[in-house]
């Protein structure tokens, strides 16, 4: 076997190398890979641009098969996006109304403490 990378081309055709133009058989898989490739923009559907092959099976019917596009930004996932932001706000509120609620018992036990010291002393006074 022998690798091998054609480097120039030289005055004649190589009979089934440059003669023929195989297509790829795969292609992209990655959402961002697919629109380079084909030099799409971003707002452009990615999934009409996958490269499919088309066979026949078992039963006789043609059938085509792509492959399922990895990092494909879909409304689902922007959805549990903003919901996870939802929550990381929403934990941050909690968080900042416990330590308050914490703060306000703390400094009414120490007004209670006070009032009680003080009420014992002005009892040992009398």
């Amino acid at each position: 076997m022998l690798n091998l990378v054609v480097v120039q081309k030289g005055p004649g055709e190589i009979e089934g190398l440059t003669t023929e133009n195989i297509p790829r058989r795969l292609g992209p898989k990655r959402a961002n890979n697919i629109r380079k490739f084909w030099g799409l923009l971003k707002t452009e559907d990615v999934r009409k641009f996958v490269i499919a092959r088309t066979f026949t099976n078992k039963a006789g019917k043609e059938v085509t098969k792509r492959p399922k596009i990895q990092r494909l930004i879909t409304p689902i996932m922007r959805q549990r996006k903003r919901a996870r932001a939802a929550a990381k706000v929403q934990h941050r509120e909690k968080v900042r109304r416990d330590a308050q609620e914490y703060a306000r018992m703390l400094s009414q036990r120490a007004a209670e403490r006070a009032a009680a010291r003080s009420s014992r002393r002005s009892s040992r006074r009398e």
